[in-house]
């Protein structure tokens, strides 16, 4: 009796020339431990032999896999052309190189009950590479729509089982105009009708292909950065949306931009740690990510501050490879909320845990009034993650961060 109230699943997989993967992401879902679900599998006809082994899975478990081969306008296209083929009550989003977790299925159905007016529940990920073997844990943050709308979180589409009647209101993905991004204009349309939960656990397993090159890697940030930047104009656009939201405005372009510029430059100095020894690169890797946001935001005050005393004004643009971005340093929650979690500003709580730091932040300070000082940069004003097409180099803050590395490397002797 009560398998007959519980609800069904729909795994919804798109794919195109997944053969190297696919199979991982079917027995997954195949050894999940709850028994209510179906997967639906749309290929893109697929010239790699996908279609072929889904077939040969769909024929073998006819009453849990559902699958269509044929020709589609892109990602957004196939996920609706699924979602429409789909009965569940719950519906997930598995790209076809992933896999879930096996009690994922269970895990969803509990928090749905457990949390009823919730309508979208998302968990943590593994991040697994092309072996499969476990990478990296990505601890998602608690749900803010704020946030969500400036790029300072976005649930991970994997792990986030959604509630059909959220599809039935808000409408499928949107055109291919987005296809680059279309969990991010999803998201942004579901939080402005319905509350979402994180709830801890790890429920997926999200594959990262190293491999890629790196010029991939930036014309993807390029195309994600365009996309998203459409859906806040359509948001900030609209007649629709509060004043409330519309006073976010600012704050979610320079996220977006800020997210880009960071994104871009861990991507072109990707291969800097390789030139350390061995045992130094993961640290100078990690050290890259986790205090870049920081120091840069110095620097940005060290600027802002120094135009304020020439214009007495506190507003002050920076240049991005992707956009403009304004601070305003006069309202600092925002600006730190962009680089700190839950981070109430008072100005002498912010300096000391800058100088907590001292090792990574201080020194670059130096080098860059030094730099400035001596008149070795080369650098237009504002000028921070830009890169040199025609010549290839790196730029003036690049190297900066290149002395910083040997400084660490010196103090760890």
């Amino acid at each position: 009796m009560n398998d007959i109230i519980k609800p069904t699943i729909s795994i919804i997989t798109p794919c195109f020339n997944s053969s190297k993967f696919i199979r991982e992401c079917i027995e997954s879902i195949l050894g999940q431990d709850y028994p209510h679900i179906e997967h639906i599998i749309q290929d893109g006809a697929s010239t790699d032999g996908t279609a072929e082994i889904i077939k040969e899975y769909a024929e073998k478990y006819p009453e849990r896999i559902k699958f269509v081969s044929e020709p589609d306008k892109g990602q957004s296209d196939g996920l609706n052309k699924a979602i429409q083929r789909s009965t569940g009550d719950i519906l997930l989003v598995l790209n076809a190189d992933d896999a879930l977790m096996p009690h994922a299925c269970s895990w969803a159905v509990e928090n749905m009950a457990k949390y009823p007016e919730m309508s979208v529940i998302y968990g943590d990920v593994y991040i697994i590479d092309e072996n499969s073997k476990v990478i990296e844990e990505f601890y998602a943050k608690p749900y803010n729509f704020e946030q969500l709308l400036c790029v300072e979180l976005v649930p991970p589409a994997q792990a986030a089982f959604i509630r059909r009647s959220c599809f039935e209101q808000v409408g499928f993905y949107a055109d291919d105009s987005l296809d680059t991004c279309p969990d991010y204009e999803m998201w942004v349309r579901i939080g402005l009708k319905f509350p979402m939960k994180h709830v801890p656990g790890f429920v997926t397993k999200y594959r990262r292909h190293i491999q890629i090159a790196d010029s991939k890697k930036l014309r993807t940030v390029q195309r994600f950065f365009d996309a998203k930047k459409l859906v806040m104009d359509r948001v900030f656009n609209s007649p629709q949306t509060s004043l409330a939201i519309r006073n976010l405005c600012e704050r979610a372009y320079g996220g977006l931009s800020l997210w880009a510029a960071i994104t871009e430059y861990g991507i072109r100095n990707s291969e800097i740690p390789a030139k350390y020894p061995q045992e130094l690169q993961k640290k100078l890797a990690d050290k890259i990510k986790s205090k870049f946001s920081e120091i840069n935001f110095v620097f940005l005050l060290i600027k802002s501050f120094r135009h304020y005393l020439k214009r007495g004004d506190f507003d002050h643009f920076y240049r991005t490879s992707f956009s403009y971005v304004k601070l305003f340093l006069k309202r600092f929650t925002n600006t730190i909320n962009l680089l700190f979690k839950s981070f109430v500003l008072d100005f002498k709580r912010f300096i000391r845990r800058l100088l907590k730091k001292i090792l990574l932040t201080m020194p670059l300070i130096i080098f860059l009034l030094l730099f400035r000082i001596s008149g070795i940069s080369n650098v237009k004003k504002n000028h921070y993650f830009t890169f040199d097409k025609k010549t290839g180099k790196l730029t003036s803050f690049q190297k900066w961060q290149e002395l910083l590395y040997e400084c660490y490397i010196y103090k760890k002797q």
